[in-house]
């Protein structure tokens, strides 16, 4: 296995390797514990907004009920995957090795973008409803 040299780069990203799972944690234990949490768009607009439903989605990811991850909210699937393969590449560039696992094609990614701003308008309308449990 070949030498790691900390050299200015590899120490940030090795600071962020660690800090972002830590921080992740976190997050997820106070996510976990906090219950009062309410979004203002919803409150106040009456609308559901493009994260509305992703906290209780990832909840539920963390417990391992993908269906009801992807009712809450679509996202949070796409950014939990994309997130780890994200996270992967930067250890292994971490040990000097370049591995490309997102695909990086921009027609792609506005193409998902499009799919879900329109799943967003779609579960705005109320006889659709049934497509979200928001």
């Amino acid at each position: 296995m070949e030498k790691v040299t900390l050299d200015k780069q590899n120490k940030k990203r090795l600071f962020w390797l660690i800090a972002v799972p830590v921080f992740l944690g976190l997050a997820a234990v106070f996510f976990r514990y906090l219950h009062a949490f309410s979004c203002p768009f919803r409150t106040y607009c009456h609308f559901l907004c493009v994260g509305c439903g992703i906290t209780r989605a990832f909840g539920a990811l963390l417990k391992g009920q993908i269906l009801s991850s992807v009712m809450y909210n679509p996202l949070a699937i796409l950014l939990s995957v994309v997130g780890i393969l994200y996270y992967s590449e930067q250890w292994c560039r971490f040990f000097g090795k370049k591995v490309t696992l997102i695909v990086r094609n921009r027609a792609l990614w506005l193409v998902v973008t499009a799919v879900y701003i329109l799943y967003c308008i779609l579960r705005n309308i109320p006889a659709l409803s049934c497509i979200t449990w928001a």
